[in-house]
């Protein structure tokens, strides 16, 4: 159990359970979510719908884009247009968006991250992004090496 003592050559050690901070990386080490609207936005007003805060809340919680899209097209009454397209559309503009070098990490994830390092705690990140793009982040950031 953590906080225990154990002896040792019969003198008492303290056990020490290691620290580690997972975290999803397009979504906490940046803000992906408004990189995704910002895309989706723009790619679907080049087919003349109109994404509002609420729609994308309301339809982009499903499992994948294309059952996102799906719904949004028959609310929209856009049915006609292509949900694996667009998703394929948007999935593209994801993968330049999380290379925009101007992508930085927010602070209260900044200040976590060097506590974290100061503790020296092991670091893992969950990512649905290509593992390129996922190393590029990373390394932009400056989390490679921790």
């Amino acid at each position: 159990m953590a906080g225990e003592s154990v002896k040792k050559d019969s003198q008492p050690v303290a056990k020490q359970r290691p620290i580690a901070l997972l975290f999803d990386l397009e979504h906490s080490a940046v803000d992906g979510r408004s990189l995704f609207f910002d895309i989706s936005k723009r790619l679907l007003a080049e087919r003349e719908i109109e994404l509002t805060p609420a729609l994308f809340m309301r339809h982009f919680r499903k499992q994948s884009m294309e059952k996102c899209l799906d719904g949004l097209l028959e609310a929209v009454g856009k049915k006609r247009l292509s949900a694996a397209k667009l998703a394929g559309e948007i999935t593209e503009e994801l993968k330049v968006g999380f290379t925009d070098k101007r992508l930085k990490m927010p602070a209260g994830f900044a200040k976590l991250v060097a506590q974290a390092k100061a503790e020296e705690a092991i670091f893992g990140a969950l990512t649905a992004l290509p593992n390129e793009v996922a190393d590029d982040l990373i390394k932009r950031l400056g989390l490679d090496g921790v």
